[in-house]
């Protein structure tokens, strides 16, 4: 994975995926990237029983008021 930008790599068959969100975000998005963890859920196809495990700042895991 690249250091310097957002990326991916699937991993074994691409039965998981390894994916770097991006440190910046615009200012009318959230510090979360949800809308990059959309973006990249709907580029690999993903099973009904599939699972996501996000990690993340705690911080920054819901939004600001």
């Amino acid at each position: 994975i690249q250091t310097s930008s957002s990326d991916s790599v699937p991993l074994y068959m691409r039965d998981a995926v390894l994916a770097r969100l991006p440190s910046s975000c615009p200012r009318h998005n959230t510090p979360s990237q949800v809308q990059y963890l959309t973006k990249l859920v709907k580029s690999y196809r993903v099973q009904s029983d599939g699972y996501i495990v996000m990690v993340r700042e705690y911080s920054n895991a819901f939004p600001s008021a």
